[in-house]
């Protein structure tokens, strides 16, 4: 199993390696159309790093680090046509990128229009797993061990490896201010991200208010499998959950109960009681 699954979408555990020469040469993205994968290296912004996905032992699926192939097939955003779905007659659809908002920019959000209004929309957000290390060294390594003129010292270097918890922080904080924004509106969050990452933030983050999909819920997940064909790789939707906007703000500890919190402040008052902490108060005549 090579670490490095997909390059330029070309997938490398295939039976039969793929012939990456002319990707290397022309280093374009076939989920963007064609366009020039836009992962390049800081010390070299012409030359892009390709790489789409990577396979490790104790993960059961090959894990995406460029959001890019979440967006083949438009299947994704298929699966959030149900938010709009009572305003989608008589009007036309758009899939809008990168739309900025009060709050940080939304990656997509597919409207409904009429008359050249939105009458409807749901935002959608992407979200694959940020790394750790180098990924051109794991790059090159998969390069070297089948017949490519490379760097050997970056070959035999340390490679990529994925930084959960950062990934998770990081959009969890961002999914709370984009939740209430949309909470205000009456419109709806989709989360897209591979089912190991849902599956990690439910068990270090508080999920417990985190239910099967309910349409009256602000904030949604879409979990998908990154699945192996002999063709190449294609996403699988596993499954869906919802939270309300009292349940996102308490997965960040923005909302606790409180006693919860007398209780927590109370054992860190008991944590830090030194000799030294000690208070007598001044007697007055």
């Amino acid at each position: 199993m090579n670490k490095v699954n997909e390059m330029f979408g070309l997938y490398t555990n295939s039976d039969e390696f793929p012939n990456l020469r002319e990707a290397l040469v022309n280093q374009t993205c076939p989920y963007m159309n064609g366009a020039q994968c836009y992962k390049t290296r800081k010390s070299d912004p012409d030359t892009a790093i390709g790489t789409c996905s990577l396979c490790f032992n104790n993960v059961d699926q090959p894990i995406l680090i460029c959001p890019e192939p979440l967006t083949q097939d438009g299947r994704v955003f298929n699966d959030c046509l149900s938010f709009i779905s009572s305003s989608i007659a008589g009007s036309d659809l758009y899939l809008v990128p990168e739309v900025t908002t009060s709050v940080g920019r939304i990656d997509y959000v597919l409207a409904a229009v009429r008359d050249g209004s939105p009458v409807d929309f749901v935002a959608i957000e992407l979200q694959t797993l940020d790394t750790t290390g180098s990924i051109w060294n794991s790059r090159q390594e998969l390069l070297l061990e089948h017949g490519y003129n490379v760097d050997e010292g970056a070959a035999r270097s340390s490679g990529a490896s994925l930084n959960w918890r950062m990934t998770a922080k990081t959009i969890l904080a961002q999914l709370l201010q984009k939740s209430q924004l949309f909470a205000s509106m009456n419109r709806n969050l989709v989360l897209i991200c591979q089912t190991p990452l849902f599956d990690y933030m439910q068990a270090n983050f508080n999920f417990e208010g985190v239910r099967e999909a309910d349409s009256r819920d602000v904030l949604h997940f879409h979990m998908y499998d990154y699945v192996s064909k002999p063709f190449g790789m294609q996403l699988k939707l596993s499954s869906m959950r919802s939270a309300s906007l009292d349940v996102v703000e308490s997965i960040m500890g923005q909302r606790q109960d409180n006693n919860q919190a007398l209780q927590e402040i109370n054992a860190t008052i008991s944590s830090r009681l030194k000799p030294e902490y000690l208070f007598s108060p001044v007697r007055r005549p």
